[in-house]
């Protein structure tokens, strides 16, 4: 599985702009589930501007970033696979050459909102999330802006990818964590 993974998290060029910016990756692992978060990072070639993004925009460059555990609010997709799926999924990603190719990869893997499974994945989802969120709530970070890649990039958009504490059954870093505010400083 973790090398499925570290491809996925690999990808990058035109192929990676089809996919939504955030994505929940549920993977089954012999009755107990794994999570995921896919996160698009858009590239641009300036991000000065509010208006006219897409004459600005790289999707030759665009990557994903993966990472173990639930990120952000309000995923745009939950994918739902098997352990033995996920090969099969990342294939598909690699191939995605068109919107039509997305469409084909979400029909096969995602959940929509009318499948009838839709709301006992979500609960499960919002679930672990809450779980995550108490075993990490001890841990307030200000590492945003974190490097993730080793080669240069022009202004990629790195947006939650930066979030790497993230991470699921990973000790919160001693020297990222802050203590709790004190009772005087409260509001």
């Amino acid at each position: 599985m973790q090398a499925a993974i570290g491809r996925l998290g690999n990808l990058e060029g035109r192929r990676v702009s089809f996919m939504p910016q955030l994505a929940w990756l549920i993977v089954d692992e012999s009755g107990s589930e794994r999570h995921f978060t896919v996160l698009h990072n858009n590239a641009h070639s300036n991000i000065s501007r509010l208006f006219d993004e897409e004459q600005r925009r790289l999707p030759d460059e665009d990557t994903l970033t993966v990472l173990e555990g639930l990120v952000g609010a309000y995923p745009n997709v939950f994918y739902r696979v098997t352990a033995g799926e996920l090969p099969a999924f990342v294939e598909g990603v690699e191939r995605l050459a068109s919107a039509a190719d997305y469409a084909r990869l979400a029909a096969r893997f995602g959940v929509s909102a009318s499948d009838p499974e839709f709301w006992k994945v979500s609960d499960r989802v919002i679930d672990a999330f809450a779980r995550q969120s108490r075993s990490m709530r001890r841990c307030r970070t200000t590492a945003l802006g974190v490097a993730l890649r080793d080669r240069p990039r022009r202004n990629v958009d790195h947006f939650a990818a930066s979030i790497f504490l993230a991470l699921r059954r990973r000790p919160c870093p001693r020297r990222l964590c802050l203590p709790p505010p004190s009772p005087s400083h409260r509001p």
